[in-house]
């Protein structure tokens, strides 16, 4: 009666138009011949694998061929993974620098100071019992604890035992001497039960009153047995191989980004990316007029307000999936199952799928259509309100040729610090657009845009939304540290005990040797261990919600975001809490007390977590519970839309990856000093992450967007600030009471002189965008999205073109209707997005087998009203004809960036110049441009 009564109800006008809209561009679904909605698993597999990673074949134009399509091999080298996504083939060639660190650390640093713990390895539970009698007689006996300590503490720093303020009397030889009125016992063998040391806890008041002052054995004390200073200066041998490593590091990789950058063609070398515009009503033509002083401007797409119907439509998308769902339910009578509360998969299914919303309920059912036609008419409302398209103030321009966009960008480059300062600091003024000063720099690849997040992110909702989100951060990390300092404490306490209940009662009580106290100890560090894992899983799950919260302008921001917070998280968790946690008092009446070394102490269990964070983190990687979950629940789809969305595959996330690295390389680097065995495992864990995470990318993960490089420089930030971070907790930590303890400061200024002084630049580390080749081969932009070139010349079958970034796939409607078995359906489904790509591009279907760039346009929903739909096309599309260059210098603009010589297609620029006789006076890049551009190769036959 509910439904009936709101289907009676009458719309509102905005309603109205909106429900109009909707129909006039109705979303298509497969029916059978009952007019049921038809679902196939096996069209759902086929649409997830076309979104995985595939290696395709170029034919003798350097167009991919769709038919070549093929899974990667997993022996793929890294540059041709790059030409797919640049971040991912820098991403696994990060693995190797980091084993060749971890090896080089372990031969050079690790290996001698385990050589030296294992020659001079001092640890015994024995402790000698020394009687003094008044009358100066004196009785000794030797006495043991528990069972001998473990290897892994034999080849720590602590072997030694010659530090009375680091090391345990748990491990290491003491002297426990007493002084006596007259002798307790005439039996030697009996002063181990009668003279307890003092610093065993659980004692009697008698045992107490009688026990021994224990100190450690003199011959440890000796300067024979001090630690060699080439221990200590091991800080320095490893803060100077961090830093040369570091720049190494640094320059491969820019070296493979310049590489794989020019080996693979895309829209983000003929752009660039403004900001500075303000929000304003310009049109595209005004802002194409401004940078036509650089050179022919194909395209401009601006940032506006669309974003804001874009998620409005996303949303609406969501609840429209969820409703047909629902009624597909109602329709096949499937609905009393409900009532089945203990399926856990109808549960979770209902949660996810249908938006809480109980299909055997007409009222949440009602409710859930009512929102949806709010939405609608919210949509439909936007879409007329005259500021609905109002630009925000950033813009993508894509030039015609790579070097009219690199003109730009050295034009609009901004000083680094070196520059300003060999200027005196005087800054040089720029070209203003319409009296406002604007950032030009290199633009993200379409696919690392997210067009939706531009309305609204920003000012104070984005401020607010980065308070918020550190908030919740700290608040987790704060829940997450109390929960590992209580286990920590439970843990050591309980350590403490069991080992003074049990010396107690084995020396006092003649009890019998437990063999299973080390085994119960080192099971209870392996576990305490294991929970810092976990709950770094879980912190990964809170920062990655927050980092979709904070709805960051491109995908490269996300990741890097997720670098920095997760990084940081793991280091706390992993080092800084244990590490508070551990209990080492250095004052002179606590000494012995230090539980670093001792059985179960802070260095046995960062063997424990580092062997865990090796294996642990991709197994459960492995096991993709959520997945699991996913493929239960897809079980119940009801609508090919849903099975679809439960289907599609995981998402490969680079921040959280880099962390986990961040984090392997972190734990070696802070526990190998004292550690040696750290190096061992970080190589170990990074074999097993390397060949984990290839696989899965490879196999099943979705094809990785393309990424800037900024995931590299933040990498080389967090790895400066890991080498000192390391320095500092040798010098104030593991190595404060040594004796060369004021080497860290030698270090410290060895790391502040790398990080001040201009090295790095001295050394060419470092990359300019505007210098680089793109790899167009001077290939005009027009040319490779199948239009005319500058000369008029049109692309054909058998004309040049480089490798595109964007290949149409026939699968993508291939033979889905004999998947789907329905013998009333007759011709292949085509999508929304297929119709706006081909009214963007201004092409027919017919065109599309040919290998074009992408544009920068927004992602629009399959649902999308029809006035959605037209606007974003008025917006985005491709310019009917190129806007021409205006070879006139604008006021500030350098002139080796505008005017008649540099406005001009390259292959004309030759004849300018040589005509100006300016070619000696040109830069060497323009040099190595003209010079390609005179000579005709087979990759240029235009030249």
């Amino acid at each position: 009666s509910v439904s009936r009564a709101r289907d009676m109800a009458p719309l509102s006008p905005s309603a109205e138009k909106a429900k109009l809209s909707r129909i006039l561009n109705p979303v298509p679904y497969r029916k059978d011949d009952d007019g049921k909605e038809v679902v196939s698993i096996e069209l759902a597999r086929n649409r997830a694998k076309r979104l995985r990673l595939y290696q395709f074949d170029a034919d003798e134009r350097g167009v991919y061929i769709p038919s070549s399509k093929r899974p990667f091999s997993l022996l793929a080298p890294h540059e041709l993974l790059g030409e797919q996504s640049q971040g991912l083939g820098l991403y696994f060639d990060t693995f190797a620098h980091f084993a060749v660190l971890m090896l080089v650390l372990f031969v050079v640093v690790g290996c001698y100071v385990m050589a030296d713990a294992r020659e001079h390895n001092a640890m015994s539970t024995n402790f000698n019992v020394r009687e003094i009698t008044s009358a100066g007689a004196v009785t000794e006996v030797a006495c043991e604890r528990v069972q001998t300590p473990s290897d892994i503490l034999k080849t720590s720093h602590g072997s030694r035992c010659n530090d009375w303020k680091l090391a345990s009397y748990y491990n290491c030889p003491t002297d426990c001497e007493i002084t006596v009125t007259t002798a307790a016992s005439s039996s030697a063998s009996d002063l181990c039960g009668t003279y307890l040391p003092c610093t065993l806890s659980g004692l009697s008041a008698e045992q107490a009153g009688r026990c021994c002052a224990e100190t450690l054995q003199s011959s440890l004390r000796l300067d024979s047995n001090a630690t060699p200073t080439a221990v200590y200066a091991m800080q320095i041998v490893t803060t100077f191989i961090m830093i040369v490593w570091q720049s190494f590091f640094h320059h491969r990789q820019l070296v493979k980004a310049r590489k794989v950058n020019k080996r693979a063609l895309t829209v983000g070398d003929y752009a660039v990316y403004v900001r500075g515009l303000g929000r304003n009503t310009y049109t595209r033509e005004q802002v194409a007029a401004f940078f036509a002083h650089y050179g022919e401007v194909a395209s401009v797409s601006m940032t506006t307000t669309l974003g804001k119907v874009l998620h409005s439509e996303m949303v609406l998308a969501k609840q429209q999936r969820h409703l047909r769902e629902i009624e597909e339910w109602k329709a096949s009578r499937m609905s009393a199952k409900w009532s089945h509360f203990y399926d856990i998969r109808l549960m979770m299914f209902k949660l996810t799928q249908l938006g809480r919303v109980d299909p055997m309920r007409e009222e949440g059912v009602a409710r859930l259509r009512e929102k949806i036609e709010a939405r609608e008419a919210a949509v439909f409302e936007e879409l007329e309100d005259p500021e609905a398209f109002a630009n925000l103030g950033e813009a993508f321009v894509t030039f015609n040729y790579e070097e009219h966009a690199n003109n730009c960008l050295d034009d609009h480059h901004t000083e680094e610090f070196y520059e300003l300062a060999s200027n005196c600091f005087a800054r040089r003024e720029r070209p203003t657009f319409e009296g406002k000063k604007i950032g030009v720099y290199p633009p993200p690849e379409p696919s690392d845009v997210y067009w939706e997040n531009f309305a609204g992110m920003r000012g104070g909702e984005r401020n607010e939304r980065a308070l918020y989100g550190n908030a919740t951060i700290l608040l987790s990390l704060g829940v997450a540290s109390l929960i590992q300092w209580i286990m920590e404490t439970l843990r050591q306490n309980y350590r403490v005990v069991a080992y003074d209940r049990y010396t107690i009662d084995r020396l006092a009580n003649g009890g019998d040797t437990d063999w299973t106290l080390q085994i119960r100890l080192r099971v209870l560090s392996a576990l305490a261990s294991l929970v810092i894992i976990l709950m770094n899983l879980l912190l990964t799950l809170i920062v990655k919600g927050i980092a979709k919260f904070r709805r960051f302008h491109t995908r490269t921001d996300r990741e890097c975001y997720l670098m920095s917070r997760l990084t940081v998280i793991h280091m706390v968790n992993c080092l800084v809490i244990p590490i508070l946690n551990s209990s080492c008092p250095r004052t002179d009446d606590r000494h012995g007390r230090c539980l670093w070394y001792a059985p179960g102490g802070l260095v046995e269990g960062a063997f424990w977590l580092q062997f865990f964070n090796a294996f642990v983190p991709d197994l459960i990687y492995a096991m993709d519970i959520g997945g699991l979950v996913k493929k239960q629940m897809a079980k119940l789809a009801r609508t090919q839309a849903t099975l679809d969305e439960l289907i599609v595959p995981r998402s490969f996330s680079f921040g959280e990856k880099y962390a986990a690295l961040c984090k392997t390389i972190a734990l070696a680097l802070f526990y190998g000093p004292v550690l040696p065995l750290s190096y061992v495992l970080a190589v170990s864990g990074l074999f097993v992450s390397y060949w984990a995470d290839k696989y899965w990318v490879l196999r099943d993960h979705k094809r990785p967007a393309k990424l800037r490089n900024e995931t590299t420089t933040q990498l080389v930030r967090i790895l400066a600030a890991i080498n000192l971070a390391q320095v500092l907790l040798m010098g104030l930590g593991w190595y404060y009471h040594g004796d060369d303890d004021n080497l860290w400061i030698y270090a410290v200024t060895m790391w502040a002189a790398f990080q001040i002084f201009p090295i790095k630049r001295l050394l060419g580390i470092r990359r300019d965008e505007t210098l680089e080749d793109g790899g167009t081969d001077h290939t005009s932009y027009w040319f490779n999205m199948g239009r005319r070139d500058a000369h008029g010349k049109e692309m054909s079958d058998s004309g040049t073109m480089r490798a595109p970034e964007h290949v149409h796939d026939e699968a993508d409607e291939e033979d889905e209707a004999q998947l789907v078995k329905a013998p009333s359906l007759k011709k292949k489904w085509e999508s929304l997005s297929l119709d706006v790509e081909l009214r963007l591009l201004g092409v027919s279907k017919n065109e599309l087998d040919r290998g074009r760039l992408k544009m920068y346009w927004p992602y629009v929903p399959v649902n999308a009203s029809k006035a959605t739909v037209d606007r974003l096309v008025d917006k985005y599309h491709l310019f009917d004809e190129i806007y021409p260059a205006n070879p006139e210098l604008m006021v500030n603009q350098k002139l080796d960036t505008g005017g008649p010589e540099w406005t001009a297609p390259p292959a004309v620029q030759l004849q300018l110049k040589r005509s100006s006789k300016i070619l000696r006076n040109t830069p060497s890049r323009i040099k190595r441009a003209a010079a390609a551009s005179s000579t005709p190769t087979a990759s240029s036959p235009r030249a």
